[in-house]
């Protein structure tokens, strides 16, 4: 893989990408970079994602702590296996699947993509992460220092104290950043400049570079930057942008709830907050399933059956599900030692053909897989 680094050089709006020289063609490379803003960003943390995207540098929050050792789980069990040789039928398929939180909660989780930014680029390239000046430091950097800048000030903060709930402009502040990433992004669309910038040619073909992603990158972080100032000033509303829209915090999820959201006049800071109802805590019963589903996401069982055998029963099949909340279920309920020999392949076949599906090793053991791990003499 080509690691893909964009920074300027000498010159204000000289676009410069340094790259280590492989033999990846230009078809593969342009997939490692995303070059479309996030609009939902719920969507993005529960879908595949084939490419490097703003969301990755936001924090892990706890919502994906369970999805990340998912992940880690089955990593290390297909490593284990990998380092006893076992055979290619016999191991765990390769998880593809990229990792981000869902909800930006609070500033402090802009501020933790921001410095994200500057601690990845410094593993890339040498220049001094305090400085913002353009001809110095990479764009991705000048901007998130710009935006961190304006978030942590005192009239930001203070705009932050006046209303209950801030989230509207907390994604503001990063929908401003992806766009601003994505567009600089789509430089790397045309094969020109990148052929122009290599490292090779030194400066003699600088013309050449397209300057005209970088220039809207930086119009457009210049808007977004004045219209934050101008709403701490409360001179304007808070712009609301569709990945707030689509949000836990939005309007669209109130709407499809039908509950009140917590929402405050983001122009005069005055905010009703809803009654809160006292609810009994009810001791909640989990499932030890023998089928982890990647994410939370739904189970997908088989369409068809071995002769004779009855179908599983999902809700018990999944871990850490509620089990089976059905009296009538004629589904079978059986656990994986009383499955017969047929079942068991049956299901080993459907598991290694769902990416978003793994054994749970405290119940699919390796003697009912049948994995006899090869014994060193």
């Amino acid at each position: 893989m080509q690691l893909i680094y964009m920074y300027y050089i000498h010159t204000p709006h000289y676009l410069c990408i340094s790259f280590i020289q492989s033999a990846v063609p230009m078809c593969i490379l342009r997939g490692y970079v995303a070059e479309s803003p996030i609009t939902d960003l719920v969507a993005a943390a529960k879908g595949q994602q084939a490419s490097f995207n703003t969301a990755h540098l936001l924090p892990h929050g706890h919502e994906v702590t369970a999805a990340v050792d998912a992940v880690a789980q089955a990593a290390n069990r297909r490593m284990v296996q990998s380092l006893l040789d076992e055979a290619p039928s016999k191991t765990n398929n390769v998880i593809t699947k990229s990792i981000c939180t869902s909800t930006i909660g609070s500033m402090g989780t802009c501020v933790g993509a921001l410095a994200n930014t500057t601690a990845l680029l410094l593993t890339l390239v040498s220049f001094d992460p305090t400085s913002d000046e353009m001809e110095n430091v990479p764009f991705l950097h000048y901007a998130a220092r710009r935006i961190a800048v304006v978030v942590t000030s005192k009239e930001y903060i203070w705009y932050a104290k006046k209303h209950v709930c801030n989230a509207n402009i907390h994604y503001y502040v990063f929908n401003l950043f992806n766009r601003v990433h994505a567009t600089a992004s789509k430089v790397l669309m045309d094969e020109g400049s990148i052929a122009a910038a290599s490292p090779g040619n030194g400066d003699a073909l600088k013309g050449v570079v397209n300057k005209s992603y970088l220039v809207l990158a930086n119009a457009s972080l210049n808007r977004g930057l004045e219209h934050i100032k101008n709403v701490c000033a409360d001179a304007v509303i808070v712009e609301e942008v569709a990945i707030f829209t689509h949000s836990v915090f939005g309007r669209t999820a109130s709407t499809a709830s039908g509950t009140p959201k917590r929402h405050s006049d983001e122009a005069g800071g005055n905010a009703q907050e809803p009654k809160k109802v006292k609810k009994e805590k009810v001791a909640k019963t989990v499932n030890s399933g023998a089928i982890n589903c990647i994410n939370g996401q739904m189970i997908n069982m088989p369409t068809t059956w071995p002769d004779g055998e009855t179908p599983l029963c999902g809700g018990v099949l999944r871990n850490g599900s509620k089990g089976c909340k059905n009296p009538k279920c004629s589904r079978n309920h059986d656990k994986p030692p009383a499955w017969s020999k047929a079942l068991i392949q049956h299901m080993k076949s459907h598991v290694k053909a769902d990416k978003n599906l793994t054994w749970n090793p405290l119940v699919m053991t390796p003697d009912i897989l049948g994995l006899d791990m090869n014994k060193v003499p």
